[in-house]
C-alpha cells in the first residue's frame, strides 16, 4: 500500500511539472501576441476595478444600500455581457467608436461647466483612449477593438450616465448620456422591437439595423458614420438646452431627438424600397 501511495504521489507531481513545462511554448510567440495580452490585462483590470468604484458610488453618492448596490452591479454586468456579445464588429466597423468619442467630448464640456469633476475627468480619459484608435480605425479599419473593449466601453458609458444624474437636483438628469447617444439607442431599440414583432429570432445574427440597411442601399460606410456623428452633435446641442430647461419641461427635449430619428428611419426606408430590400433579409 505504501508503494502504491508513493507511485500515485510521484505521478501527481509529474503531471504538475508537465503542466507547467507546457507553458514553454509561449516563448515562441511574437511581440504582437504579448502586446495584445498586455492590453487585455490592463483592460480587464480597469473593467473590474470600475465595478468596485461603481459599487461604492451607488452606496455613497446615490444612496443605495450595499445589498441593492451589489444586485444592481450584478444585474448590469449580466446585461452588458448579454447585450454586447458580438458587438465588437458594430463598434469597430461602422463609426460607433467615433460617435462615442464626440459624445464623450461633449459630456466632458458639460461636466466641466456644471462642476461634475468626476464625470469631467472620466469622460476626458475615455475620449483620450478613443482618440488613440481613430487614426487606425477610419474605414477601411486596421484595428479592431473587439467584444472585450466594447463591453468595457459600454460599462464606462453606463457609469457616466449614473454619475451625470448628480449634475443638478432634477431627477430626470439621468437622461443626459442617453440623449447624447440617442441615435444608437433608437437604432438598437427599433431593430429589436421590429424583429420581435415580425416573429424573427432576436438573438440571431442579421444585417438589418438601420445603419446596415443604409449601407446596403448604397451609402458608403463613411457617409453612414458621418450621419451618426451629426446625430451626436445635434443631440449635444439638445443636451445644453436640456440643462437650462425647467424640470417639468426637460423630458420634452427628447421629442426633437426622436423626430430626427424618425426622419432618418423614413429616409432609409425610402432607399430600401427603391433598392428592393426587405426588413426580413439578413
Amino acid at each position: 500500500m505504501t508503494t502504491l501511495n508513493t507511485q500515485v504521489q510521484a505521478s501527481g507531481w509529474d503531471a504538475i511539472r508537465n503542466y507547467f513545462k507546457s507553458f514553454a511554448v509561449l516563448k515562441d510567440n511574437s511581440r504582437a501576441y504579448w502586446g495584445v495580452q498586455v492590453v487585455n490585462v490592463v483592460d480587464c483590470t480597469a473593467y473590474f476595478s470600475m465595478i468596485s468604484i461603481a459599487s461604492l458610488f451607488l452606496v455613497q453618492n446615490i444612496g443605495l444600500s450595499e445589498v441593492t448596490s451589489g444586485y444592481t452591479i450584478t444585474a448590469y454586468g449580466t446585461l452588458v455581457s448579454i447585450t454586447l456579445f458580438g458587438a465588437g464588429f458594430i463598434t469597430d466597423r461602422l463609426g460607433v467608436r467615433k460617435s462615442l468619442f464626440l459624445a464623450m467630448l461633449i459630456l466632458c464640456a458639460i461636466a466641466g461647466h456644471q462642476g461634475g469633476w468626476f464625470v469631467y475627468l472620466a469622460s476626458l480619459m475615455l475620449a483620450a483612449g478613443l482618440l488613440g484608435f481613430l487614426g487606425i480605425n477610419v474605414h477601411p479599419t486596421r484595428s479592431l477593438m473587439g467584444d472585450v473593449g466594447s463591453q468595457f466601453l459600454g460599462f464606462m458609458v453606463a457609469i457616466l450616465a449614473v454619475a451625470a444624474a448628480r449634475f443638478d437636483a432634477a431627477e430626470v438628469t439621468f437622461m443626459l448620456v442617453p440623449l447624447l447617444l440617442f441615435g444608437l439607442f433608437f437604432d438598437a431599440a427599433f431593430t429589436l422591437i421590429r424583429r420581435a414583432a415580425m416573429g424573427l429570432n432576436i438573438t440571431a445574427a442579421h444585417r438589418t439595423h438601420l445603419y446596415q440597411m443604409a449601407q446596403r442601399t448604397g451609402l458608403g460606410v463613411r457617409q453612414v458614420a458621418a450621419v451618426h456623428w451629426g446625430f451626436v452633435l445635434a443631440h449635444g446641442l439638445l443636451a445644453w438646452a436640456f440643462l437650462r430647461l425647467d424640470p417639468g419641461l426637460k423630458p420634452l427635449v427628447l421629442l426633437p431627438a426622436l423626430g430626427l430619428q424618425v426622419i432618418w428611419l423614413a429616409y432609409v426606408r425610402a432607399r430600401m424600397m427603391r433598392a428592393g430590400l426587405s426588413w426580413r433579409e439578413s
